[in-house]
Formats: structure tokens, C-alpha cells, sequence
């Protein structure tokens, strides 16, 4: 304890005075269990050793002494650990608003929400105007035109007055480029202009349509085409537009004299215009016969403005005049046994199978003999020849003359050869076998009698019906009660396609 340090730790337990360096012990020294002890503190253990602090007590404060100099700068020491941090100061003072920021770029679009239940359906209103209109969207509204009904009963939809129905255009190309058509279907087609319907298989025209009835109907004999074929009076209706069909009309044929009787004229056009509406139609009678006298001409056959004559009545057994053949269309024979000419034709000569007439139509002349005695009667002309003339010259020489050749047309889609002319009768002796002429002209014409004074007399015959063809001649001395010379009655026809 030389040192008072040693003892300052001890506090007012012991004192030291520096001067006098007496050493005061407090009353709180003890001695227990051979240590001493200052409070609680053990200074000197029972071996004898320093139980203390290695500074020694503490003595009690001196007085302040006078400040020295001050030392040079230690070396820094050790950074100590750093101390536990301090509780949180009380929050400060809010600042200022700063300035706005610039705006940040737009964010991309987020994904859209899913669509919200549907709301009820409200009620529905009543509908307006009558309980057939129909009904159409106007601007956004319901709406409604008088003139557009529907009759649910007839299943009708009607169009009023001041309304009009459209159809889609298509061209030509358009509308083959089309699929799935269903039968029915309309369009307006702008290359051809008309309006036209899908019938399944292919396009019809329903816009100027032609379409026509009347007399016998067929549209079978000839594929593509319908024929009306006129036997008897009638009218042809033509209805939907006017059109161009093939025309052919034939008069009656002249009754056979003894000379053959001249057929019925034949005109053809295979392009002629017929209007809307109804188009009379009259069949010409064959020429009657009047024998021993000459019989009658053939009437004419009419359609509409189209007239062509029936064809001359052969020349009578009779004496002059009426032994000569009478005009028509196609001149009639002249009788036996006279060097007189036929009868002329009114109708134009110069027809071949097929080909169109002139108004008058086609026609020739009758025929007449080669010589005043035992020559045979001149057949009938036709419509594509004259009748050839008779000859002869003795009873066994007798020739009659054939009937002129009709002509060939195929309007009903076959070729059927009409007006032809009768031939001519004869009055000889020639044997079995000789020949003996009056041949029928080929379209209808009757054939030539021959007379009971040669073997194997024949009787004459009448013209085809509805051929327009002459009635064949007949001698005196014919088989008796022979009374078929009349010409054939003539016809009308009409072809068109469809």
C-alpha cells in the first residue's frame, strides 16, 4: 500500500492524508473468516495476499492541481465497438411539396373483362299496321309499308301499286361461277338483260318468253322444238313476248275432171315474226268433183295475213271451155284428146325441198296432151313441178299424164313431201301389160282412172287429206260409180324451239 491508488477504490472506507500520510479506516472495516474486507469487498484474502483492485484504494479527491503542458498526441487507440443504437427521435417536420413530376409514358392495355351477363329482354311492344305487313328494319326502328304483305293462308307476297321487286344482277360469267343454286332461284342477268330461273339443271329464261297454243301440240316428233299442227279452223294464241317460228301453210287441192287436179300452193318461211295475241286460222277444202262436168277449186288456207290459193280443178269431159284445166295456185290437167294448155299457176314456180316461198308460195302449171286423138289427159301441176303432158296417138299408144312432184320440208322433224298434183285419166285399149300413166304426183296426189274398154281398169282417187294434193282425173268410160276425185285439204303448221 505505498501507493495511495492502491486504496482509492475503497472510497470513504480508508483515507490517506499525502502530508501527515496517516491512513483513516472507516468503521465498515471488518475481519471475517481471516480476510479483510471494506464493505463487501475482499482487500486481503486469509493467505495474506491482495484481494483488491491492482489500483489500489481510492483516496478521497485532491484539490485540482495547475494544468501542464500538454503531451504530444498519443497514438490513436483502438477504434471501440460500436456503442447500442439510440431509440428513434421524434418524427420531424413534413417538408414542402416538391414540383410535379413529367408524366410517365402510358401503360400498355390490360386485358379485357369478361362480358357481363346479359340483362333481361324487355317486353315487346305491339306491332303496328295491318296483321299482313311485313315488317322491316327503318333507321334503326320497326317499320312497315301498306304496300309489302305477306297472306300466311295463301303463302302470297304481295307488292302494291308504286312498289317494285328487285332481283340481284349477275352477268353471264357470274353467274355460272355460282354454287350450291337452288331450284327457283332468280336472277336479273345484265349480259343477256332478261330475267332468268334455276330449274335444278340449268338457267330458263323467264323475261321475253315466247309461248303459244293452239291446234295439235307436240314436243316429242322433233327434240327442241314444239309443233302446232292446224287440220281444221283454229287460232294460234301467242302469249309473254312476240317471237319467230317456222311457218308452213298449204291451200286445198283441185278436184280431178279428167284431167288431174292441180294441188293446193305451199308456202314456208322458217323465220317469221308473230305478234302477241290471237292469230285465225282456216283450212282449205279440197275441190269437189262434178262429173261428167268440171269439178271445183281448191279453197284457200289462211293464217292470220298469210293466204294461199288451193289448187285448179282438172278439165271436164264436157265440151269446150270446160274441157281446159282451171288456174290455182297449181294449174289442173286439161281433159283428153284436145292439144289446149292446162291450167296456170298463180303460186311462184321455181321451189326446191326446204326452201322459203314467196307470199303467193310454190306452185306450177297443169298439163295438157301431145296430140287431138287417143291421147291420154295432163296430170295436175304440184307444188315442185308441172304435171307431165299425156300422149298417145292410137287406142293402145294412150298415155294419161302424171301429177306434179310436191315438195319435201321437215318442220316436223321428219321430211314429209306435200302438194303434189293429180294425175290424169285415160281411155285406151293397150294391152296388160303396156304402160298407162296418171301416176299421182308424190305429196298427196290422186292417181288417174283408167278405162273399163283395157284390161285391168282401175278407178281414180281422191287427194291425201290435209296434203293439199290433187284429185285424180278420170275418163268417161271409168269404172262406174267412180265418184273419189276431190282434192286433198290442206294444213298449218308451226314450229318453234323451247
Amino acid at each position: 500500500m505505498s501507493k495511495n491508488r492502491e486504496v482509492s477504490q475503497f472510497g470513504s472506507y480508508i483515507s490517506v492524508d499525502d502530508t501527515t500520510k496517516n491512513v483513516g479506516i472507516g468503521t465498515t472495516l471488518k475481519i471475517s473468516s481471516g480476510g479483510i474486507f471494506v464493505g463487501n469487498t475482499e482487500i486481503v484474502r486469509p493467505d495474506g495476499t491482495w484481494g483488491g483492485s491492482s489500483s489500489g484504494l481510492v483516496g478521497a479527491q485532491g484539490a485540482q492541481g495547475f494544468q501542464g503542458r500538454q503531451g504530444a498526441v498519443g497514438a490513436q487507440g483502438d477504434a471501440g465497438t460500436d456503442g447500442a443504437q439510440g431509440v428513434q427521435g421524434a418524427q420531424g417536420f413534413q417538408g414542402r411539396q416538391g414540383a410535379v413530376g413529367a408524366q410517365g409514358a402510358q401503360g400498355s392495355p390490360g386485358a379485357q373483362g369478361a362480358t357481363g351477363a346479359q340483362g333481361a329482354q324487355g317486353a315487346t311492344g305491339p306491332i303496328g299496321g295491318s296483321d299482313t305487313q311485313v315488317l322491316f328494319n327503318d333507321g334503326g326502328s320497326t317499320g312497315g309499308d301498306a304496300g309489302l304483305t305477306f297472306n300466311k293462308t295463301s303463302n302470297i307476297v304481295q307488292v302494291g301499286n308504286q312498289h317494285r321487286f328487285g332481283l340481284g344482277s349477275f352477268t353471264t360469267t357470274q353467274r355460272n361461277a355460282l354454287t350450291g343454286v337452288s331450284a327457283g332461284t332468280l336472277i336479273y342477268n345484265s349480259t343477256d338483260n332478261v330475267v332468268q330461273a334455276y330449274d335444278g339443271t340449268g338457267w330458263d329464261q323467264l323475261s321475253n318468253v315466247f309461248s303459244a297454243t293452239g291446234g295439235t301440240e307436240d314436243t316429242t316428233s322433233r327434240s327442241g322444238y314444239k309443233i302446232h299442227t292446224f287440220t281444221s279452223p283454229g287460232t294460234f294464241t301467242v302469249s309473254g313476248v312476240s317471237g319467230t317460228v317456222e311457218l308452213l301453210v298449204i291451200g286445198g287441192g283441185g278436184s280431178g275432171g279428167e284431167g288431174g287436179g292441180g294441188a293446193g300452193g305451199l308456202y314456208f318461211s322458217s323465220s317469221y315474226n308473230v305478234n302477241i295475241g290471237s292469230h285465225p286460222i282456216t283450212i282449205g277444202g279440197g275441190g269437189a268433183p262434178s262429173f261428167p262436168a268440171r269439178g271445183s277449186n281448191g279453197s284457200n288456207t289462211t293464217f292470220g295475213p298469210v293466204t294461199i290459193s288451193g289448187g285448179g280443178a282438172g278439165g271436164a269431159v264436157a265440151t269446150t271451155p270446160e274441157f281446159v284445166g282451171l288456174p290455182g295456185a297449181s294449174g289442173g290437167g286439161t281433159r283428153r284428146d284436145t292439144t289446149t294448155a292446162g291450167g296456170t299457176a298463180t303460186s311462184s314456180t321455181g321451189g326446191t325441198a326446204g326452201s322459203n316461198s314467196p307470199n303467193s308460195g310454190w306452185g306450177n302449171p297443169g298439163a295438157t296432151t301431145n296430140t287431138g286423138t287417143w291421147s291420154g289427159a295432163g296430170g295436175g301441176g304440184g307444188a315442185g313441178s308441172a304435171g307431165t303432158n299425156g300422149s298417145g296417138g292410137s287406142g293402145s299408144t294412150e298415155l294419161a299424164g302424171n301429177g306434179g312432184n310436191g315438195l319435201a320440208y321437215s318442220i316436223t322433224g321428219t321430211s314429209v313431201t306435200r302438194a303434189g298434183g293429180g294425175g290424169g285419166g285415160m281411155e285406151g285399149s293397150g294391152g296388160p301389160g303396156a304402160p298407162r300413166g296418171g301416176h299421182p304426183g308424190p305429196g298427196g296426189g290422186g292417181q288417174g282412172g283408167y278405162s273399163t274398154q283395157i284390161p285391168a281398169p282401175r278407178g281414180s282417187t281422191a287427194g291425201t287429206a290435209n296434203t293439199g294434193g290433187g284429185g285424180g282425173g278420170q275418163a268417161a268410160t271409168a269404172p262406174p260409180g267412180n265418184t273419189t276425185r276431190n282434192g286433198g285439204s290442206g294444213v298449218v303448221i308451226i314450229a318453234y324451239q323451247v
